[in-house]
């Protein structure tokens, strides 16, 4: 199960490739001809993919989280492009936050990192929608995350805070 999702995720990834590949074939095209400023459809094209994630997108990851949670046969992947839809998310980072959300709920380490904003808006919905009881199940998959991000040199500093904070409050 854990296999399907990587290889998703990596799929959706080679198809935003592919389509950055084909802009810069349309764009040499274009500079060939002279018919078009090859960088402008460049800039284009990337400031579509790289927009900060703000509170809807957060949101709308948290109910398809939630969603895929009650559903354990739900496909992640059909989430993230509602996500997308919705709000202009980004596929993959859209199917990172949903899959971060369940594992919350299931109380499952997660391996992704998601950032500490939507990390908090995860737990406080979870803390009003499941209670102590959810609340206890998300920290320790936070608990997991932390200690799987120390064991790859990765910094958690703000996710160990995130941590205390929301420990004393099962």
């Amino acid at each position: 199960m854990q296999y399907e999702k990587i290889i998703l995720e990596l799929m959706s990834r080679i198809k935003n490739l592919e389509e950055d590949v084909s802009t810069l074939k349309a764009c040499i095209t274009s500079m060939k001809d002279n018919q078009v400023v090859a960088g402008q459809i460049l800039l284009n094209s990337r400031t579509k993919s790289y927009i900060k994630n703000n509170d809807s997108m957060i949101d709308a990851c948290y109910l398809y989280g939630k969603k895929a949670y009650e559903n354990s046969e739900s496909d992640f992947k059909i989430y993230a492009d509602a996500v997308f839809r919705e709000t202009g998310m980004n596929k993959n980072s859209a199917y990172i936050c949903i899959y971060a959300v369940k594992s919350l709920l299931d109380g499952v380490v997660f391996k992704r990192v998601i950032s500490s904003k939507a990390l908090v808006k995860y737990l406080g919905y979870i803390r009003n929608d499941f209670g102590k009881n959810g609340l206890k199940k998300s920290i320790s998959a936070l608990k997991g995350h932390i200690e799987y991000l120390q064991s790859c040199g990765k910094p958690a500093n703000s996710f160990v805070k995130i941590y205390n904070e929301y420990k004393v409050k099962i």
